[in-house]
């Protein structure tokens, strides 16, 4: 998908009467990044001092917090943390395995991200953008009765948006829940949504009689 925003950069109407006449057009593509890591939360309950020291000796317990609990004065401890999507089924299996021995234990996949190393790992496709922006100037060029030339300037924009779509991804999330009781496993798969980033190139071309 490409987006070509086009606009003469002078204020005058005549190119003929500008001492140096350029032309600039701004080329877009988006490209979609796969996310690479998942959001993953633990709450079991507050003061348990046991299992926060069982969870502790194989998740990174950074950001304990207090939360409400299922019940109407009951509290719980409630963290999170980041693994690789690589990584996932494994975590899960080892969340599984401690909840199943501990009921108390409950956690729920929050949902998927792109880390900066694998948004940065993705290159903006330079010589596609220029030829895009360079089509469309000369497409302008050839209207307005001049030559398309040289290259002057370039300038390049980049945005990463959330996508609204969901893709479905590998492996499965379990979901374990103190209520009712006794403890209810369920399983669904993972819906992820890919980062949508925009790479834009500003390229300013010089134009002759």
């Amino acid at each position: 998908m490409r987006c070509l925003l086009l606009f003469f950069a002078a204020a005058c109407a005549a190119f003929a009467q500008l001492d140096t006449n350029v032309i600039t057009v701004t080329a877009s593509r988006q490209m979609n990044v796969p996310p690479d890591q998942a959001y993953i939360a633990v709450t079991f309950p507050a003061g348990d001092t046991q299992t926060l020291n069982l969870l502790s000796q194989s998740f990174p317990i950074t950001n304990l917090t207090n939360t409400p609990g299922p019940g109407a004065d009951q509290q719980q401890w409630a963290f999170t943390f980041v693994v690789a999507v690589q990584d996932l089924t494994k975590t899960i299996s080892s969340l599984h395995a401690m909840a199943s021995e501990n009921k108390s234990i409950s956690y729920y996949v929050q949902g998927t991200t792109t880390s900066a190393q694998a948004s940065a790992a993705q290159q903006c496709p330079y010589p596609t953008l220029i030829n895009d922006a360079r089509e469309q100037a000369a497409k302008l060029a050839t209207a307005a009765g001049m030559t398309l030339g040289q290259i002057v300037s370039m300038a390049q924009t980049n945005t990463a948006t959330q996508s609204p779509g969901g893709v479905r991804s590998g492996g499965f999330v379990a979901f374990l829940t103190t209520i009712p009781n006794p403890y209810v496993a369920t399983v669904s798969s993972i819906i992820t949504s890919p980062i949508a980033a925009s790479c834009s190139l500003t390229v300013q071309f010089a134009l002759t009689q």
